[in-house]
């Protein structure tokens, strides 16, 4: 377990890419965290929601971009 600590998996890369196309019912982007200082993707708004929650939250030190 002391091994892990040190790895950030905030920092790597989504497991699959976030798919838009018209009509769609869901809303994925990218938002802009000053906790990473780099953008979080999200599928939809309350996932947004989630990582704006979370990016205001002093404890929390890294946000990883879903789907992880």
């Amino acid at each position: 377990m002391a091994d892990v600590v040190s790895v950030e998996f905030e920092a790597g890369r989504p497991g699959r890419g976030f798919p838009s196309y018209r009509g769609q019912r869901h809303f994925p982007g990218l938002y802009w965290s000053s906790t990473t200082g780099g953008h979080v993707g999200f599928e939809s708004w309350l996932e947004r929601d989630h990582a704006m929650l979370l990016d205001f939250t002093p404890q929390v030190t890294g946000l990883p971009s879903q789907p992880f």
